[in-house]
């Protein structure tokens, strides 16, 4: 089960690494065993960050749609994705605007 203060305690270490320059950004890694921060260096985020700002069709995170939700849906992509994680097949809110993947790769409904 994911603690609340577990995760605050990740997320200020997360704050506390980032605004000390130990790291570009954080992700915290749920698993089986348990919760662990993740720290990534600035340099791969600047990277990422140039490839998608050389290409004008990442300037949005697409992600496959739920299909829960016509209006969400990126245009031109037929109701196949959207860019609203919240109706994100596979992703799953676990705390107030945190989400995560799951491996189950459930399918999703479909109309």
């Amino acid at each position: 089960m994911i603690d609340k203060v577990d995760i605050d305690k990740l997320i200020e270490e997360a704050m506390d690494n980032i605004s000390k320059g130990n790291a570009g950004y954080c992700t915290i890694k749920i698993s089986d065993e348990g919760l662990t921060l993740l720290t990534h260096n600035k340099k791969d985020l600047d990277e990422s960050e140039e490839k998608i700002m050389s290409n004008p069709m990442n300037e949005k995170i697409l992600y496959l749609c739920d299909r829960t939700r016509c209006d969400c849906c990126y245009e031109g992509y037929s109701c196949s994705h959207t860019t609203d994680i919240k109706h994100a097949k596979n992703f799953k809110e676990v705390y107030k605007g945190l989400y995560m993947e799951s491996e189950s790769g459930s399918e999703a409904p479909h109309h």
